[in-house]
C-alpha cells in the first residue's frame, strides 16, 4: 500500500469528517494497514499495561517495540512487538488475548493460564509486522499533517481548570483547529469541547497535557469522539486515575502515563513509552457503531395504548438517567403493539417498525424518516392483503435495504424490496412444512446475509435459511440449513450476531430466571449470562455495538442494560452472574417497558 493511500485511511477512519487537505486527492485505500488499525500504538518505545487491564476494540491492534501486560487482563486485539531479540511480548497470569501475538523475532513469554487465542508467531515474518511498520511510518506523516493546519482559534494562555470546576471551549460547526499552550485539568474537574453534530476539531497542545484524578476532557453538543484529535507536542502526557478523554490522543511526548481505570474513547498513539495502571482502558473503534458514537433507538411500552419509539444520544459509557433526544408516538403513527425495529443504516436512515396491531388498524411495517420525534404518520406504510403480513415481529434490512420480516401466527418469513410502500407483494416468502418455522419471533441476518430466526413454539429452536435460494415471486418451502436446539432455549425471543459470528439470544424464561445465551453457528452453547447481579428482568430486544458491548431491552426492568461479554472468563457454559456496565433507566429517561433496540448513526 502506498504512503498516500495509508494517509487517506488515517483521515477517513480516525477523523471521520476532518478534511485532510494533503490527502484529499489520494486514491482510497486498497487494503488494511496504517494508524487507523491501532487501538494503542507506541511508535518508538514500549507499551506496559497493568493488572486486570481490558482493551476492547474491533478491529484494533496494540503495537510497540515491546509489550508487557500484567495478570488477569483481557484484550480483543492483536499484540505486535517489533523488537528482534529478547522478550518481545510478556503476558501475566490468566491474561487472555483474543487475537494473535506476533513479534519481530523476540520471545513471546506467556505465564500460566495466559493465552494468545489467535496464535503466536515470533518468526519475524508475520504480515502484522508490516502493519506495524506502516503505522509507524504513517504516524510521522499524520503528525506533519496535524502541524500544518492553520489555527482557527488560538488561546494565548494555558488552560488550567481547578479542582471540581468546569471550563468550556466553544467550537463552531465545521472544522476547528484550536492551539493551546498547555492543558491542566484538576481532580474531578472537566474541560468540555462544545459544538454541534457537524463539528470536528484538532486540539493542538504545545506543552504538556495533564488530567488529574477523575478529571474529564469531554464532548458536548453533537460531537462524536472520532471527530476529535487531541495532538500533544509537549514532553509529557499524564492521565490520572479514573480520568477520561473523548477523542483520539496523539502525542509526540517521550512518555504517556495513564493511571488506573482510565476511559479512553479513541486511539492512543504516543511516540514514547505508554504506561497504563491497573484497571480498564476501554477503546471504542472510531469507525464502528458504538454507544459513544451512535444513537440508541428503543421501542418502548409496546403493550400499552401509547407505544413510542425513543432516540437517545449517550455520551456516558455507563448510561444513566438521560433524557431522550426525541420521542415518536401518538395516534397518527398508527403504532399498536410494536416490539421490534430495524434501521436502514446504508440507505435512508429510516426506522422500520413491525406493527402487529389489532382491531381496525392494519398489520403493517411502519417506516419513519429521521428525526425521530412527534406524532406523525408513517411514510412509507407497508400494509394490505398482498403483503401477507400476519403478526409481524422480528425485522431486519440487508445491504441493499431489502426488508425481512418474521410473521409469527402464519409461520412465514416475508421479504420486501427496498423502498416498498402500500400493498406491496413480497419478493419471496419462506413458508411450508419443510421450513421448520414455528411461531417465529426474532429475526436477524448474519454477515453473509443469511436469515436466522427464533422459533418460539413446538421444538423451540434457532433456524437458518440461506439467502438467494428462493426464486423471485415464489413461496419457498425451504428446509433450514442449520437448526440449533438446546435445553437452555426455554423461552427465547430475539437474537443478534457478534463480530466472531456467534449468536446471542434473549431468553426471558421468567422474571427471576432471565438469561442471555451465546451459541456458535454450529449450535454449541458458549456462554450464559444470568443471575441476580445481571438485573435481567424479561429481556426482549438485543443488539451489539461496534466495541462488542451487548445491549438488551430489559422489558420488565424499565431499563436498557449493557454487558461486556469478555468479562465472563469461564470457558464452559456455566452461568456468568455479570453486573451490567451500562444502565439506561430512570424518570428522566422516560423508559417504561423497553423491547426492541437498534443502533444507528
Amino acid at each position: 500500500m502506498s504512503r498516500e493511500r495509508r494517509l487517506f485511511l488515517i483521515g477517513a477512519a480516525i477523523l471521520g469528517a476532518l478534511a485532510f487537505s494533503i490527502v484529499a486527492n489520494s486514491a482510497p485505500p486498497s487494503g488494511p494497514g496504517g494508524v487507523s488499525t491501532f487501538a494503542i500504538l507506541s511508535t518508538a518505545s514500549s507499551v506496559i499495561m497493568g493488572n486486570a487491564e481490558r482493551v476492547v476494540s474491533q478491529p484494533g491492534n496494540i503495537g510497540a517495540t515491546r509489550i508487557k501486560a500484567g495478570r488477569s487482563g483481557s484484550f480483543s486485539n492483536n499484540l505486535i512487538a517489533s523488537v528482534p531479540s529478547g522478550k518481545a511480548i510478556r503476558l501475566g497470569r490468566v491474561t487472555s488475548v483474543l487475537g494473535r501475538c506476533a513479534s519481530g523475532g523476540g520471545a513471546i513469554n506467556l505465564r500460566p493460564g495466559s493465552a494468545c487465542n489467535g496464535g503466536e508467531d515470533s518468526s519475524g515474518a508475520n504480515p502484522l509486522l508490516h502493519t506495524l511498520s506502516d503505522a509507524i511510518e504513517d504516524a510521522a506523516g499524520f503528525a506533519q499533517a496535524l502541524e500544518s493546519y492553520s489555527a482557527t482559534q488560538t488561546l494565548e494562555a494555558r488552560i488550567k481548570v481547578g479542582r471540581s470546576r468546569t471550563a468550556t471551549i466553544a467550537l463552531t460547526p465545521g472544522f476547528n483547529v484550536v492551539d493551546i499552550p498547555a492543558i491542566s485539568v484538576g481532580e474531578a474537574a472537566a474541560l468540555v469541547l462544545d459544538g454541534a453534530s457537524t463539528t470536528s476539531a484538532v486540539i493542538r497542545v504545545a506543552g504538556d497535557l495533564t488530567l488529574g484524578k477523575a478529571a474529564r476532557l469531554n464532548l458536548l453538543g453533537g460531537i462524536v469522539p472520532q471527530n476529535v484529535v487531541v495532538f500533544v507536542n509537549g514532553s509529557a502526557v499524564s492521565l490520572g486515575n479514573k480520568s477520561s478523554l473523548s477523542g483520539t490522543l496523539f502525542a509526540s511526548a517521550a512518555a504517556c502515563e495513564l493511571g488506573a481505570d482510565i476511559l479512553l474513547t479513541g486511539s492512543l498513539i504516543c511516540r514514547g513509552r505508554i504506561k497504563m495502571g491497573t484497571g480498564d482502558v476501554v477503546r471504542v473503534t472510531p469507525v464502528a457503531l458504538n454507544l459513544l458514537t451512535a444513537k440508541l433507538y428503543v421501542m418502548d411500552a409496546p403493550l400499552t395504548f401509547a407505544p413510542n419509539l425513543r432516540e437517545y444520544s449517550n455520551p456516558d459509557p455507563l448510561g444513566g438517567d438521560i433524557p431522550p433526544l426525541g420521542v415518536l408516538g401518538g395516534p397518527a403513527t398508527a403504532l399498536l403493539n410494536p416490539a421490534f425495529l430495524a434501521l436502514d443504516r446504508v440507505g435512508s436512515g429510516n426506522a422500520y417498525v413491525s406493527n402487529p396491531n389489532s382491531g381496525s388498524l392494519p398489520q403493517s411495517i411502519n417506516v419513519f424518516a429521521p428525526p425521530i420525534n412527534g406524532d406523525r404518520a408513517p411514510s412509507p406504510f407497508i400494509f394490505g392483503p398482498n403483503t401477507d403480513l400476519t403478526s409481524p415481529a422480528g425485522i431486519a434490512l440487508d445491504g441493499s435495504s431489502n426488508i425481512y420480516v418474521a410473521n409469527t401466527t402464519s409461520n412465514r418469513i416475508t421479504v420486501f424490496p427496498a423502498g416498498s410502500n402500500g400493498d406491496q407483494f413480497p419478493i419471496f416468502t419462506i413458508q411450508g412444512a419443510d421450513t421448520g418455522l414455528s411461531s417465529p419471533v426474532g429475526l436477524a441476518l448474519d454477515s453473509n446475509e443469511d436469515i436466522w430466526v427464533v422459533n418460539t413454539a413446538g421444538s423451540i429452536s434457532l433456524t437458518e435459511y440461506l439467502s438467494g435460494q428462493c426464486a423471485s415471486g415464489s413461496t419457498c418451502d425451504q428446509p433450514p440449513t442449520a437448526v440449533i436446539t438446546n435445553p437452555a432455549l426455554s423461552g427465547p425471543l430475539d437474537l443478534a450476531f457478534d463480530h466472531q459470528g456467534n449468536i446471542w439470544v434473549t431468553n426471558p424464561i421468567g422474571n427471576s430466571n432471565s438469561s442471555l445465551l451465546e451459541f456458535s453457528p454450529s449450535g454449541k452453547l458458549i456462554a450464559t449470562i444470568a443471575g441476580a447481579q445481571t438485573t435481567l428482568n424479561f429481556p426482549i430486544g438485543i443488539a451489539l455495538d461496534g466495541a462488542g458491548e451487548l445491549l438488551v431491552g430489559n422489558f420488565a426492568g424499565a431499563s436498557v442494560l449493557g454487558f461486556n461479554p469478555a468479562a465472563c472468563t469461564s470457558a464452559d457454559p456455566q452461568p456468568c452472574d455479570l453486573k451490567p456496565d451500562f444502565i439506561l433507566a430512570g424518570p428522566t429517561s422516560q423508559l417504561l417497558a423497553p423491547a426492541g433496540l437498534a443502533l444507528g448513526p
